[in-house]
């Protein structure tokens, strides 16, 4: 369902995910430190500073996205290769279904829209279950909200990723929708008139759990096929320093989990 402010999203997750809030957080402490007449709004302050500098401490580590991935989200567990034929037939899989997580919109190499790192992932985990079960992939994403507005399509750019490899092209595209419910609705009604009801669900792990309850929602029966579970990635602790790579995992799964809070709250109004 699309919602009258859906096209804030992007500012609003800006503010709410890490960095931003961390750091806006430390700005305020700051403040009270810096410029209170009050012993007791310094005192806060402070408090505030320190708070905020271990919040943004342990949301840059790739130890915090893992556990908060296990712990809160719990994504479904992968599919092992060996088993894949036999949870497709069980789940009267028709087709795979692969959901965009993203793009490029003009990279210097390529010269027109390409897969970001996160929709490549995605495509080429779908296009291996594939080639295993010989069945088709529906692809689906067109333009998020917070999209450079002369971007082409996702699903355009998924056709030509496939197409450079020499894979198949997907039988079924959705550019239309900008978000994981739009995917739903979109792609549930496109495959719905070629008679497909049951689906495999490719994504990554964190996003799952929220792309089931959408497609469920649907009217679609969902096998799920998780791809790049988050891991330990380092040895010696050194996932507990903060690193590039654990502020992106930890936004990821900060997403989601607010995506999820979300979902809950509307469905309770």
């Amino acid at each position: 369902m699309t919602f009258e402010y859906d096209f804030l999203k992007p500012w609003l997750s800006a503010l709410v995910l890490p960095p931003a809030s961390a750091l806006i957080l430390l700005f305020l402490g700051a403040l009270l430190t810096l410029h209170s007449v009050r012993v007791a709004w310094r005192v806060l302050g402070k408090m505030i500073c320190a708070v905020s500098f271990v919040a943004l401490w342990l949301l840059c580590c790739q130890g915090s996205a893992v556990y908060l991935e296990r712990a809160i989200l719990q994504p479904p567990a992968a599919i092992a290769p060996q088993a894949v034929a036999q949870a497709f037939k069980s789940g009267q899989v028709q087709a795979i279904v692969v959901l965009g997580g993203g793009m490029h919109p003009i990279p210097l190499e390529y010269g027109q829209a390409h897969l970001s790192e996160s929709s490549a992932q995605r495509l080429h985990y779908a296009a291996v279950l594939s080639k295993q079960t010989s069945l088709p992939i529906a692809f689906s994403s067109g333009r998020g909200w917070g999209a450079a507005a002369k971007t082409d399509s996702e699903a355009a750019a998924a056709a030509r990723w496939l197409a450079q490899l020499g894979l198949p092209a997907p039988r079924w595209l959705d550019a239309e929708s900008k978000d994981t419910a739009g995917n739903a609705t979109v792609i549930s009604a496109i495959l719905r008139r070629d008679g497909v009801r049951h689906i495999a669900l490719v994504t990554h792990a964190s996003h799952m759990p929220r792309a089931l309850r959408e497609f469920s929602a649907a009217g679609l029966k969902v096998v799920a096929a998780p791809t790049h579970f988050l891991g330990a990635e380092n040895g010696m602790g050194l996932d507990w320093f903060p690193s590039g790579q654990g502020l992106r995992n930890t936004r990821r799964v900060m997403h989601e989990i607010l995506g999820l809070a979300v979902l809950k709250y509307r469905g309770q109004s």
